[in-house]
């Protein structure tokens, strides 16, 4: 048996039966909780899987009833990647590092449990509906995922705004990001069950785009590339100052595009420069992070997470395709798939194989690259910028493109529920519950004495 696994049982049995820490001043200890993300990684492992699989199984039922009903199919498909799997890395990174960079866990096991139980069933509420091919029973079945997937956001309000409170302002040089998008997420929650409430509503569905997908996940990717080059490698790209600047600055934009989506579809106002905010985010999320600091790390080979470091040099890709939509007139579908699934599965995944790596102590030269979504998520994304292209009138393009981006994607995604089935099953290495870099920024040991000696 894996001595992962065997250790991910060892420190689950630890919480259960309330072995837990307190400090000098008689809070809980915020180190508790480390270890936790194993769960939250096999919870989007699993459900990562079961999407893909989904998906095909869908297509090869009844595929006319899926183009009928394109609008909701592709708004489910949004929540079931943003708020199914992605959100699990999200709060893996969340409950798993942010304790030891702000010296806080203001959170119990319960929430741990609560969470993960909301994210899965919440995501297979979704999938089961969909086999129904049948909108008003998608809609019912669809009502209880949502809030499902919701009420993950929600119920971690409390500690979140604890963690806002205990955080170190004066240190962290990912600012704003770690500190705030965490007190984001509730918001988040709480509007997407007031958007699916009035699904059929097409205004509806367009904010809860805006919102979490223009929005939302950007900030969440880059909040990732500062926390991987900024903080975990130190390559200071920014300052602390120039990652708060660019979290507002990022704020104010995500303001103004929700707007402009809202006066649009209403007709209350319509300003034609406000449809490239979009492609304004991309565009900040990009030249925020220092391009010219990050080629400079790189080309002086300093080691680096090469699924993260791609999804960054995919932004572009994301700019060109939604400026080329906007100027003729479309919706910015394809630069908004291209920033979704693939810059947004490569940044959390890869930041996933990072921290995992660092629980497990291995040299940062040593490190797999995660190849197989690597170059598969950016075939994806070339063949489907072809097709985007064609759809546009700019290439004829042929039919077999579009089906070789499809499959590519679900080939380049089905790697990272295979890659953490076999971390957790079959893994020979040794597994730390303190990890490294993370452990080290305040002088950390683990209390516990859980990790492996070094």
């Amino acid at each position: 048996m894996s001595p992962l696994f065997v250790r991910e049982r060892h420190y689950i049995l630890c919480l259960s039966v309330g072995r837990l820490m307190w400090d000098a001043k008689g809070r809980l200890d915020h180190r508790w909780a480390a270890g936790s993300y194993l769960d939250f990684l096999l919870a989007s492992a699993l459900m990562l899987f079961v999407f893909i699989v989904g998906v095909g199984l869908m297509f090869q039922f009844n595929q006319v009833w899926y183009v009928e009903n394109l609008d909701l199919m592709e708004h489910i498909g949004y929540i079931i990647a943003a708020m199914g799997w992605m959100a699990a890395i999200m709060l893996a990174i969340g409950f798993g590092l942010l304790p030891f960079v702000h010296q806080s866990a203001p959170y119990d096991k319960s929430i741990l449990r609560l969470c993960i139980a909301l994210n899965i069933s919440g995501q297979a509420f979704l999938i089961a509906a969909v086999f129904t091919f049948d909108r008003e029973s998608i809609i019912a079945f669809g009502t209880v995922g949502v809030t499902l997937l919701s009420l993950q956001f929600i119920v971690i309000a409390g500690p979140a705004r604890q963690l806002l409170n205990d955080r170190n302002r004066d240190v962290d040089p990912v600012a704003g990001f770690s500190g705030l998008m965490p007190l984001a997420m509730p918001i988040v929650g709480v509007l997407s069950l007031l958007s699916w409430l009035a699904v059929e509503v097409e205004l509806s569905r367009l904010l809860f785009e805006a919102i979490l997908i223009d929005v939302f996940l950007p900030m969440v990717c880059v909040g990732t590339f500062l926390g991987h080059f900024n903080r975990r490698l130190e390559w200071d790209i920014t300052s602390r100052e120039g990652a708060h600047r660019l979290f507002l600055v990022m704020l104010f934009l995500g303001l103004v595009h929700v707007v402009s989506v809202w006066g649009a579809h209403t007709d209350l106002f319509s300003v034609p420069r406000l449809s490239y905010t979009l492609p304004l985010i991309y565009t900040v999320a990009f030249l925020g992070c220092r391009p010219d600091r990050i080629l400079r790390n790189v080309v002086a080979k300093r080691p680096h997470s090469h699924l993260i470091l791609a999804a960054y040099w995919w932004i572009p890709a994301a700019i060109l395709m939604s400026v080329i939509e906007i100027r003729e007139g479309f919706d910015p579908l394809h630069g908004r798939h291209i920033m979704l699934l693939g810059v947004g599965t490569m940044t959390l995944w890869g930041f996933a194989h990072w921290m995992h790596y660092d629980h497990c102590h291995i040299p940062l030269k040593e490190r797999s690259a995660g190849w197989p979504l690597l170059i598969g998520m950016s075939l994806a994304i070339v063949f489907y910028f072809v097709k985007g292209m064609d759809v546009l009138g700019f290439m004829d393009a042929p039919d077999w493109e579009r089906k070789a981006a499809l499959i590519l994607a679900v080939i380049a995604m089905g790697y990272p529920a295979i890659w953490w089935f076999w971390e957790t099953f079959f893994h020979r290495g040794e597994w730390h519950r303190i990890p490294m870099f993370y452990g080290n920024l305040h002088d950390e040991t683990d209390p516990y004495e859980l990790g492996s000696e070094e």
